[in-house]
């Protein structure tokens, strides 16, 4: 295992040294060029309204060092999908605000009300938490390690399941909506409202008891999901994005 894990972490390494080496991102008056690569040089330019939404990720460890990951969704067609990711890794905390300040000029205000989950959204994890359980042990019931896999598993997922709802939110700004989520590690959406193109509240019979609702964003680069959201405050967010869509003469291409 040791042997496996030191393995992998060379590997990573050395694909994201070659792929990433002398990464560079050049801002032009309506574009952004990024160069990157050492033994396949890679070159993209990426037009600022292709850009459906941007993905901010980071984790504990490169949290100390101070770098992020970011990358760019682009509008595309889903036989090309994969090949229009473009990522850049390293980023620091003062040229991400350079770049959301290139692709969102002066959308994000640190004002405004951050907007959690209901605590039915705890609930519902701990329910599938509890029913994965159920089946590992009952995988595990012919072996005497059994006991063993709970003492590892549910810790684990105790914590992993605090993690997952407290980095979970959304905030609105005056056109835009920041999305956060994640486990150990942590990823920001940043999405235009205007770029929205189709918006639906999906409840399973237990939501619907709980008044609570999920809210799906059809973008042209994929969906996001906004989970567990009081219907009240859904219903209200559905027609201010349904409104703000239908009103911007903004290109979204």
């Amino acid at each position: 295992l040791i042997f496996t894990f030191v393995i992998s972490i060379i590997i990573s390494f050395v694909r994201t040294f070659l792929k990433h080496f002398n990464l560079t991102l050049i801002i032009q008056e309506k574009a952004l060029e990024i160069g990157q690569g050492l033994i396949t040089k890679q070159h993209n330019i990426i037009k600022k309204e292709k850009v459906q939404y941007l993905v901010i990720s980071t984790n504990p460890l490169k949290k100390i060092i101070g770098i992020y990951n970011v990358i760019f969704k682009q509008a595309t067609s889903g036989r090309v999908k994969n090949n229009k990711i473009i990522k850049i890794v390293g980023a620091k905390i003062d040229q991400i605000s350079v770049l959301k300040n290139i692709l969102f000029p002066d959308e994000i205000s640190e004002i405004g009300e951050t907007y959690v989950p209901d605590t039915y959204y705890l609930k519902q994890m701990y329910f599938r938490s509890f029913l994965f359980l159920i089946i590992l042990n009952i995988i595990a019931f012919f072996n005497a390690n059994f006991l063993f896999i709970n003492f590892v598993a549910i810790p684990l997922i105790v914590l992993l399941i605090h993690l997952k709802y407290k980095k979970a939110f959304f905030k609105l700004h005056s056109n835009l909506i920041e999305i956060g989520s994640g486990h150990f590690s942590t990823e920001i959406i940043y999405f235009e409202i205007f770029k929205l193109q189709h918006i639906k509240m999906r409840q399973s019979i237990f939501q619907k008891r709980n008044n609570v609702t999920d809210i799906i964003l059809q973008t042209a680069s994929g969906k996001i999901k906004i989970p567990c959201v009081q219907k009240s405050l859904a219903t209200e967010l559905y027609n201010l994005m349904l409104y703000k869509t239908e009103i911007s003469e903004k290109s979204w291409m």
